[in-house]
């Protein structure tokens, strides 16, 4: 997988030089914001070649089944049960970290990617007219004239930026109102 990317890309991992067979645990983390932990444990088995591919071998177990490209990441649940996953800054990244180790045995390697809402390139800032308020994500001026989307989240109350960040990108523009 990329180090850096965005939280919509997949998540690839391949592992080498396992033995055909071997049963091996993938393991997502995260801490958000106000330090709540995620997490998402799945279970591989490796093919004739001693390789596990997330992006063509399924998950056997844990978290989710199947293949899911975004799986480790989507699949996160708080570690204490009731917490919901949510971006409140999306000027900074997710950091996910991932580990591998055999079933039931603690990890035997990790690796640290990020994960981003904003594309690169793409600035926010904060509007008001009258009573309404909310943020405009733009795409870089060279992107020229460009389509655009209104995000309104209604829900929660206050700007929830994640979303409409996601939406936004080289080539859109998006509004999110409150």
């Amino acid at each position: 997988s990329p180090a850096a990317g965005l939280v919509d890309e997949p998540i690839h991992v391949m592992v080498h030089n396992l033995a055909p067979g071997a049963r091996i645990m993938l393991t997502s983390n995260l801490k958000d914001e106000k330090d709540a932990l995620y997490r998402c444990e799945c279970f591989y088995v490796a093919d004739a070649r001693g390789i596990v591919d997330t992006a063509t071998h399924p998950s056997v177990g844990g978290s989710f089944e199947g293949v899911h490209p975004q799986g480790l990441l989507e699949h996160m649940t708080g570690v204490i049960p009731g917490r919901r996953l949510l971006k409140r800054d999306v000027t900074r990244p997710w950091l996910v970290t991932i580990e591998l180790g055999p079933v039931g045995q603690p990890a035997t390697q990790s690796r640290t990617i990020e994960r981003w809402h904003l594309a690169p390139g793409v600035t926010m800032r904060e509007v008001s007219v009258g009573q309404v308020r909310g943020r405009i994500f733009e795409p870089p001026a060279e992107a020229g004239q460009v389509p655009a989307v209104i995000d309104i989240y209604g829900i929660i109350g206050g700007c929830v930026d994640s979303r409409a960040a996601l939406l936004a990108g080289p080539a859109r523009l998006a509004a999110l109102v409150d």
